[in-house]
């Protein structure tokens, strides 16, 4: 059985292009009409609400393209939502790799910070400062693997979303 939308359709009449291809006859629409209130007992068919769903039945005389049939609206609403989507992911993996450069920029700076030979005549024979300025160069080392795995995930990860908005809109009915 296929599911029905309800758009801007006020009553089963009105939902009639969406559920017959061609001319039907007053017979055929009558036995659709039937079986239509007897899968849906919780719907009165004469005043129909946006966002309702209707199951229908499968019968040779209707013709619903799929599993799911959408109004006009909720399908252009679904594929500029998902494409407003897909460009927010572009902006925000933009915005993502920036920030990522930055903190690796800020990484190498202090990098070299820490082997200047400032940094080594201050730190003298104090084995602590050395020792200190050895720890924070593995912590820098470390956050730089950290970021590589990240950045893989969050690219992994947008990649996903992306294939998965496409895939939404290569499933909206015609």
């Amino acid at each position: 059985m296929a599911q029905l939308i309800v758009g801007e359709e006020n009553n089963l009449t009105q939902l009639n292009p969406r559920l017959f291809r061609g001319r039907v006859s007053s017979n055929a629409k009558a036995k659709v009409t039937e079986a239509i209130r007897e899968a849906n007992p919780h719907v009165d068919l004469n005043r129909l609400e946006p966002g309702t769903v209707l199951t229908i039945p499968d019968l040779p005389e209707v013709d619903v393209r799929g599993d799911l049939s959408l109004d006009e609206i909720s399908k252009q609403t679904i594929a500029e939502a998902s494409s407003y989507l897909q460009a927010t992911l572009g902006q925000i993996a933009a915005m993502e790799r920036e920030e990522r450069k930055k903190a690796k920029a800020m990484r190498t700076e202090l990098n070299k910070t820490l082997a200047s030979r400032k940094v080594s005549q201050i730190s003298g024979r104090d084995k602590n400062i050395k020792a200190m300025i050895e720890s924070a160069r593995r912590t820098l080392a470390a956050e730089d693997e950290i970021e590589k795995e990240e950045s893989a995930l969050v690219k992994q990860a947008f990649s996903q979303w992306s294939k998965d908005l496409s895939l939404l809109r290569a499933k909206l009915p015609e």
